[in-house]
């Protein structure tokens, strides 16, 4: 996974869940999540979550939590 993101030329700082219990991770990732797939976190700059949404993601409505945070905004 490290070698494809590298591959890519990722931008953003990515985060690779290495243990072997799946409860783990859904512990890591926070208590809403249930473990279904897709999962979508915002955390602003520092790690608090902003924003998470589970299933498909309403991308217009996620621009827009963006642009309204004092820490993203139209220019992060």
């Amino acid at each position: 996974m490290l070698e494809f993101l590298k591959s890519k030329q990722s931008a953003v700082t990515n985060y690779l869940f290495m243990e072997s219990d799946k409860y783990a991770l859904t512990e890591a990732i926070g208590k809403d999540w249930n473990g279904a797939l897709p999962y979508t976190v915002l955390l602003e700059p520092g790690g608090k979550v902003v924003w998470f949404h589970q299933g498909e993601v309403d991308f217009h409505a996620l621009k827009r939590v963006i642009v309204e945070h004092p820490l993203m905004g139209r220019v992060y």
